[in-house]
């Protein structure tokens, strides 16, 4: 699944009576474009763009085949058919709620998350009871920091829509995964649990709230429910990276560093660009005293994925405590803490129990960079 803000829930009543009394191109049009909302719903962009250029077919002045098509198009990662979509669809619709949202489903993919509140609130102006606007522009506040307004929107969306699984994930995540500003630093295990429970229960093929409720298992060191979860999340998504990504890491923390290593080289062979796989291969890798491929890994993360900078001076730093190296632990460690990856205190707390450290716990070193970053 693309993103976590991408499945809509927009269903569509077409009635019998209207197909009997339309000329024979406007029942065409209509079925197809019946049948693409069906696949759309159900997160198939490329079935669901085959049957919106279908009813483009039968009329090429209905804006909003174009509008939906673009999200197709942006949600299968070829924005430059979005663009002339969302170009047609501008045209036709003007003034138009699906026409803001589809940008703003761009816009987010995008990542230039402002643009995309601009024209969600567009959108809500339009029409105040559309609540994937109000999920999108929670993802999109989300993203920029924002965890007070996002938990709003996503709790909208779920007001107008109450059966809308994503917005109960995302508004899950949005307590979950950003504890420092939602929580003041603490794991809100149960609400955050509820919500993903949900959000599976009112759709089982939503595969991101599985991994997300393995998450917080993990965290709550359930390991066997987490490899549960995990394990129906692979089975419900088996092309996602991002789910061989967290089975490696919980293989990891279950002392199983070769088995997280295959995760991990599945991840990258789903994503050959996912740069924090390569860190964790390299940590893991590490461990198994396979510290030229460990370094190896962490020079190729920083070549795929430059802004993690951070994460790769603490792993680097790791693979030196490994290696009993202390003057270079803590040489990476202050690396890590220039690049901000100290600037939470979740990620102080997680380094605190970090037991790549174990062995440098006790070095008067280790203790003054403890205190100098609490």
């Amino acid at each position: 699944m693309k993103k976590l803000y991408i499945k809509y829930y927009t269903v569509i009543l077409l009635l019998a009576a209207f197909f009997v009394s339309a000329p024979a191109g406007a029942q065409q049009e209509k079925m197809f474009f019946a049948q693409a909302l069906k696949n759309f719903k159900e997160c198939n962009y490329k079935s669901a763009s085959e049957d919106f250029t279908k009813a483009i077919s039968f009329d090429d002045k209905t804006g909003e085949s174009f509008a939906y098509r673009a999200r197709c198009a942006i949600f299968l990662g070829d924005f430059g058919s979005a663009e002339a979509d969302l170009q047609q669809a501008s045209a036709l619709l003007k003034d138009n709620a699906q026409l803001y949202l589809s940008y703003g489903y761009y816009y987010n993919e995008k990542k230039d998350y402002k643009k995309a509140i601009d024209v969600l609130d567009k959108a809500l102006k339009k029409d105040f009871k559309l609540a994937e606007a109000y999920n999108a522009r929670g993802f999109a506040r989300q993203s920029l920091g924002d965890i007070k307004g996002a938990l709003i929107d996503f709790t909208q969306a779920i007001k107008f829509d109450n059966k809308y699984a994503l917005a109960y994930n995302n508004h899950g995540s949005a307590i979950f995964f950003n504890q420092d500003i939602a929580k003041a630093g603490k794991w809100d295990f149960k609400n955050a649990m509820y919500d993903f429970a949900k959000a599976v229960e009112l759709d089982s093929t939503l595969c991101v709230a599985r991994r997300n409720k393995a998450l917080v298992h993990r965290l709550k060191l359930e390991n066997s429910e987490a490899m549960n979860e995990i394990n129906a999340a692979i089975r419900c998504d088996p092309e996602n990276a991002d789910f061989y990504m967290t089975r490696g890491v919980i293989m990891t923390e279950l002392k199983s560093p070769d088995q997280a290593i295959a995760n991990f080289e599945t991840a990258l062979s789903k994503n050959p660009n996912y740069g924090m796989a390569y860190v964790e291969m390299g940590r893991a890798k590490a461990r198994l005293k396979r510290y030229d491929e460990a370094y190896s890994d962490l020079d190729r993360a920083l070549e795929v994925q430059p802004d993690l900078k951070g994460e790769v001076f603490y792993a680097r730093a790791t693979v030196a405590a490994h290696k009993g190296h202390k003057d270079d632990m803590i040489h990476f460690l202050n690396k890590a803490k220039q690049a901000g990856f100290f600037n939470t205190k979740t990620a102080v707390a997680n380094f605190k129990e970090d037991p790549d450290f174990m062995m440098m716990r006790s070095k008067p070193d280790y203790i003054k960079f403890v205190n100098k970053i609490r």
